[in-house]
């Protein structure tokens, strides 16, 4: 197991690898257990049950964890992650465990394997530093920290993981790209269109369509499904929970710890939290003594954040005690999954709960400006459609737009602008937004043709909608005599995403016919039953 890499490693691995190694082992086909048992997933301790294998909560939950600590952390600023986010990760993360169940079951069945020596060579070249030689200390301190897990487990997924993607390997190697494939890639990747367009956004007109009271209050009586739908579509504004900041000096208990040393650590945290009753200041304690180093010199300051995302981080029980504190007030020693703590909770933010009733006129008046903006937003799009119909420009068509005096940068009121030559991104049309069926159009366009049948409608995640009139100014077709030379390095291109359908064709095959029973109570409910804990 490693023994003599472990002898022989002396560099650092490459920091930037972790994020490689963490996608490639937790998301791309998660992990499931390697137990069989009797029962089925109604019980409390199973994720799912694929053909008889079972897949633990506990491999589920850690995986989840995983998955959530590094959705936060790359979240945008000021972006809430949602309860359907949630969900729906938790979704992600049992499907891809179900997958990998299936690829290793498949391998087995065809005699596939993994030896050691395989799985050795492996691992010592994805933590090769700049030296390229393998650095067991900082292997270790990544398995056991970061994944929290122990090398041995850490191996064996990797070994399992390995099996997996030979599998997968095998089911890849069987796409083939014709030549007809080929040929139409080419013509979608080298033909090119330049579009002048006019995008008149609902915002434009926000301000001019606030409805009266009477008018809301009549909306609100008459739209009840839709103000319940909008209301269950913005949890996250209307039922925000009770989030906290807290500091903690901490004590780390590694894998390898005996009882003298366990019990030591735990001495330190009693000695800290004894300085901290006589009158000894927090912020000192953890600069001293807290071996977290990345809050440490802030004096142990933690983000300000939920208590499921707290303990997605540090862990159930470190959450629990951090939320049963008041502000200002420290903790006794709490023991954690990573170790001893002293917290101290520094501010708290009070859960917020809207009932419907509460915000319902609010909501009504929301979506009534909405509806009214839209409305003008769409007739001025469809004068503007009539217009560019009847031979006349975008130009003669609207007026110079204000300027708003605060801001010169900011217009009001609808611009003419040009894509510039394009290739074809899938939904994607530069500058004006992704929307499938609209580029579906654009790229239908010709010199002869420039025109599409009719106004589109964009949706935005951040508001309103908009509605884009646009116009082909210029299309360039592709260079059939240079397809001749490009088509090999076009061909693995195309290959690379024929091989991707390949499995995941075979997947959904693969689920149609096999047994695989799925803890629903998962997909459902933030705090599933079961257990959660290390693996």
């Amino acid at each position: 197991m490693l023994e003599q890499m472990r002898k022989q490693s002396q560099s650092a691995i490459i920091l930037l690898l972790f994020g490689f190694i963490i996608f490639v082992f937790v998301f791309s086909f998660g992990a499931g257990s390697e137990g069989f048992r009797s029962g089925g997933c109604g019980q409390g301790n199973l994720a799912a049950v694929v053909d008889g294998e079972e897949i633990s909560i506990t491999d589920f939950q850690y995986y989840y964890d995983q998955q959530l600590r590094t959705a936060l952390s790359q979240r945008q600023p000021g972006k809430k992650f949602r309860k359907e986010d949630k969900l729906q990760l938790r979704k992600q993360v049992l499907d891809s465990m179900i997958d990998r169940a299936l690829l290793i079951q498949a391998a087995k069945k065809i005699g596939l394997h993994v030896t050691d020596d395989e799985r050795n060579e492996s691992i010592r070249k994805a933590f090769k530093g700049k030296d390229e030689e393998f650095d067991f200390k900082r292997y270790k301190v990544y398995v056991t920290r970061y994944l929290n897990t122990s090398p041995p487990v850490f191996e064996e997924a990797w070994r399992q993981q390995m099996l997996a993607e030979r599998m997968a390997n095998i089911i890849q190697d069987t796409a083939r790209v014709t030549a007809d494939e080929l040929l139409q890639a080419y013509i979608a990747r080298e033909t090119k269109i330049n579009l002048e367009f006019v995008k008149v956004a609902a915002g434009m007109y926000i301000k001019d369509s606030t409805p009266t009271e009477k008018e809301i209050a009549e909306f609100a009586d008459n739209s009840g499904k839709r103000l319940e739908d909008f209301y269950k579509t913005q949890e996250a504004r209307y039922h925000k929970p009770k989030k906290a900041q807290v500091a903690h000096v901490f004590f780390e208990l590694r894998k390898d710890y005996d009882t003298d040393q366990i019990n030591d650590k735990k001495e330190q945290a009693e000695l800290t939290f004894d300085d901290l009753k006589k009158g000894g200041k927090f912020e000192i304690q953890a600069k001293e003594y807290s071996e977290d180093e990345d809050t440490s010199e802030k004096g142990g300051q933690l983000a300000m954040l939920n208590k499921e995302a707290l303990g997605a981080r540090w862990g159930t029980a470190f959450a629990e005690a951090a939320f049963k504190l008041e502000e200002g007030k420290f903790s006794d020693v709490v023991k954690s999954e990573k170790g001893y703590h002293v917290i101290k909770c520094l501010k708290i933010i009070k859960a917020e709960d809207h009932p419907l009733d509460e915000v319902k006129l609010d909501i009504a008046k929301e979506m009534l400006t909405t509806d009214r903006a839209e409305a003008k937003a769409k007739a001025e799009a469809e004068r503007l459609f009539a217009g560019i119909k009847a031979g006349k420009k975008f130009s003669d068509m609207i007026k110079t737009p204000e300027v708003d005096p605060k801001n010169p940068i900011r217009h009001f009121g609808p611009r003419v602008g040009s894509t510039g030559l394009i290739a074809r991104m899938g939904g994607f049309v530069p500058q004006i937004g992704m929307d499938e069926d609209l580029a579906q159009a654009a790229f239908t366009l010709t010199n002869d043709s420039p025109l599409p049948d009719k106004v589109f409608k964009t949706a935005s995640p951040f508001g309103p909608s908009a509605f884009v009139v646009f116009k082909l100014i210029e299309r360039v077709d592709p260079d059939m005599e240079a397809f001749k030379e490009d088509q090999d390095v076009l061909r693995n291109r195309v290959l690379a995403g024929q091989r991707g359908r390949q499995l995941a064709a075979w997947l959904k095959h693969k689920r149609a016919i096999a047994n695989i029973e799925v803890n629903q109570a998962l997909l459902a409910d933030l705090t599933p039953p079961g257990l959660r804990g290390k693996r």
